[in-house]
């Protein structure tokens, strides 16, 4: 889902502001085409990473229209998507709640070794042998 250029809030363990922990929200408009997606089925994945990280949730989202919710997730950057603030009439926060989690860590020498190993298998013509257990892992939430 990559919804996270209209705003994004997350919160995890304990319950902040009256937001739900483990529950990432994403401020978006109500007329995107990934609204209906989501009312005709809330399945959802969420990708999230970094030069060397990477972390796939796969879960469920909800849309809510919430005043109270929009104006706890409000900061100043959504301004430039809209310029009414708070009140727009457009506005709507997507509830991405996660059930199951995957990771991929190639930092550090993790990175180096992938490197190596995509040479070699170039080189040689073969398919590369990725993964293990300290490089990719799943997570039941």
């Amino acid at each position: 889902m990559a919804i996270a250029k209209h705003g994004l809030a997350s919160e995890s363990r304990q319950d902040i502001d009256g937001l739900k922990a483990n529950v990432l929200y994403f401020v978006t408009n109500r007329n995107a085409p990934k609204v209906s997606e989501i009312i005709a089925d809330s399945r959802a994945v969420v990708t999230l990473q970094d030069s060397s990280h990477f972390v796939s949730l796969t879960g469920t989202v909800s849309v809510s229209e919430e005043k109270g919710l929009v104006a706890r997730l409000w900061s100043a950057p959504l301004k430039i998507w809209f310029p009414s603030g708070q009140e727009d009439p457009n506005i709507c926060v997507l509830t991405f709640s996660p059930h199951s989690a995957e990771y991929w860590d190639n930092g550090g020498t993790k990175g180096l070794d992938f490197l190596f190993d995509a040479v070699t298998a170039y080189v040689k013509g073969e398919k590369i042998k990725t993964g293990g257990a300290d490089s990719n892992g799943r997570v039941r939430l």
